[in-house]
């Protein structure tokens, strides 16, 4: 027995729905930017054209044929300029929230017409397993790419409305196709798992055309879907690219040789990797209980169809079929990108795809086991989906702990949260470091609301490395000729005070101007051994930015832990403070 559909309960599904929808914002209070999402940024804030944005793929990403998703980037990025340039400081993806958005939608509105057998409060619950799983969590609350948000909802869509039309046509199988046509295009030029899971759309399409001669409309749609992909992918897409920005784009990345796929560990860890996908969607349940109870369901389904032994048969085919797709699926991602099976990437961007064609599983093997039972769900049902919504919401403490065990993800969170502080207060947090340190400067010669609060200080510039907390102090590498640069409140007198890492005899001259440069002070050391020099000189500066510049007389040297320069002649250690020099002193 269901629950029954006019409870408050059911009423108030819909309304949870969109309280974890909100969720991400709330629970990463719009503070994590991925540090891959800061390049992105520049390059759709920078001042080249639209095309030039969408198209320049070479130092930027691989050519996989997806620049749509680099569109909804730059829009996502134009949004974060809005809002920085309105001193709003808030880094969440609009996309993210569409895609939220969508999932919502779909709930309400197509699966319904899909699966009309299944309850409401079942319906809304299978909805909410995706949405309060930890992998949504983070990946709608993280600022990145549009690419597996937007998959995500397409994906579950498509599906739907493939069973709503297979089953009852109400548009047509011309509209219908050229429904299916939009939406699987759409996903194939988001991303490659878009692509698969059309792919293997099509081949499930083709083999019901084959054995009911119904949904010819559907299938067509979806080839035309991969043809147009493919003219794009291999003939148009390099062309504009080399177009737009004069060179072709590098298609070595598209190149899949079956050697690959006989390498025995990818698979392994293929396994293993979807394991924890399902494992994180379903209530942190172990893996191994997930596959046997999946085993045992199809078990059980296959002894109770014994006597249509073709059926049982074809369905085992393609049930095995699917489950090693996938996995070959997940063993190229694991190829082509290691980082994938890292633990705290197994929580966060990559799975949401897979998660809602598991989600799509739920809700069909709900319906069908509503239709075996005569219109009727076993009360465990909708209160078993229930636990796994609230063991979902009970594990986003632990998980996130999980997912910054790993030092990449901690100091990327740390990084995050220290920027969106600086941003939102007067100045640079002492220990902000990275690249998240320079983009905070950037932003305040950008954006002028953010700079007209912040208070006198002084950042990097050319010549200085990427700044790295070194023995619980932020320091970068310098060449032989680096810059700083003061942003003071007022023009006036002021004072200049840090410190310089050098080798012994090492003397810099810091001098002040662009173009005609004058010595304001010196710093050296004529120890016997590498230390930690101190300089405080006294400069008369402008409003606003003054060039600053430090200069070495020893030559460079090869530096460990490089970032962005491969030789440098001494270290800075951060931040170097600057302040006005008070009359009275």
């Amino acid at each position: 027995m269901s629950l029954p559909r006019s409870t408050t309960l059911s009423r108030a599904l819909p309304v949870l729905a969109l309280a974890f929808v909100a969720a991400p914002a709330l629970f990463w209070r719009g503070s994590y930017v991925d540090v891959e999402a800061l390049g992105l940024l520049r390059k759709y804030w920078s001042d080249r054209t639209l095309l030039e944005k969408i198209f320049d793929v070479g130092r930027w990403d691989f050519y996989r044929g997806r620049e749509l998703s680099y569109v909804f980037d730059f829009l996502d990025a134009r949004w974060i300029r809005s809002l920085l340039d309105r001193d709003v400081v808030f880094f969440l993806a609009p996309s993210a929230v569409l895609a939220s958005l969508a999932l919502v939608a779909l709930a309400r509105f197509l699966a319904p017409r899909a699966l009309p057998a299944l309850d409401r409060a079942t319906r809304w619950l299978c909805v909410l397993v995706l949405l309060s799983n930890f992998v949504f969590l983070s990946t709608m609350g993280m600022l990145y790419r549009a690419t597996k948000p937007l998959v995500a909802p397409l994906l579950l869509g498509l599906l739907l409305l493939v069973v709503a039309e297979f089953r009852h046509p109400r548009l047509g199988p011309r509209a219908g196709g050229a429904a299916v046509f939009g939406v699987a295009l759409l996903m194939s030029l988001l991303d490659r798992q878009g692509l698969f899971y059309v792919l293997m759309l099509l081949t499930a399409l083709g083999l019901a055309w084959i054995l009911t001669r119904r949904g010819r409309g559907l299938f067509l749609g979806a080839a035309a879907a991969v043809g147009v992909w493919w003219v794009y992918n291999d003939l148009l897409g390099p062309r504009i690219v080399h177009a737009v920005t004069g060179y072709w784009p590098d298609m070595s990345f598209q190149q899949v040789r079956p050697s690959q796929l006989l390498q025995p560990q990818a698979w392994e860890q293929a396994v293993v990797l979807l394991g924890d996908w399902t494992s994180v969607l379903l209530g942190g349940l172990p893996p191994q209980l997930i596959g046997a109870s999946a085993a045992g369901l199809a078990a059980a389904w296959g002894w109770s169809e014994r006597h249509r032994p073709r059926r049982v048969v074809l369905a085992g085919v393609v049930g095995l079929g699917a489950v090693v797709a996938q996995v070959a699926m997940v063993a190229l991602m694991v190829q082509r990108h290691p980082p994938v099976t890292w633990v705290g990437n197994r929580l966060w961007y990559y799975p949401l795809p897979y998660q809602a064609l598991v989600v799509f599983g739920l809700l069909w093997g709900c319906e069908r086991l509503t239709l075996r039972r005569g219109g009727s769900l076993p009360r465990v049902v909708p209160f078993a989906l229930a636990a796994l919504v609230v063991a979902n919401v009970a594990q986003w403490p632990e998980q996130r702990v999980r997912m910054h065990e790993m030092p990449a993800f901690e100091e990327q969170l740390r990084r995050s949260s220290l920027l969106a502080g600086s941003l939102r207060g007067r100045w640079a947090a002492p220990l902000l470091d990275g690249d998240y340190r320079r983009f905070y400067f950037e932003c305040l010669d950008r954006f002028p609301r953010l700079a007209s609060r912040a208070r006198t200080q002084a950042g990097e510039g050319l010549g200085v490395d990427i700044a790295r907390v070194r023995h619980g102090r932020v320091a970068a590498w310098a060449g032989r000729e680096s810059q700083i640069i003061p942003r003071t409140a007022e023009s006036g007198r002021h004072v200049l005070a840090g410190a310089v890492l050098l080798r012994p005899g090492e003397r810099v001259s810091i001098l002040l101007g662009a173009r005609q440069r004058r010595l304001v002070g010196e710093v050296r050391n004529d120890g016997a051994r590498e230390s930690v020099e101190f300089f405080r000189v006294e400069a008369d500066l402008r409003e606003g930015r003054t060039d600053v510049r430090l200069e070495s007389r020893l030559p460079e040297r090869e530096i460990p832990d490089k970032q962005s320069l491969e030789r440098a002649g001494f270290a800075i250690l951060l931040p170097v403070a600057v302040w006005p020099k008070s009359p009275a002193r």
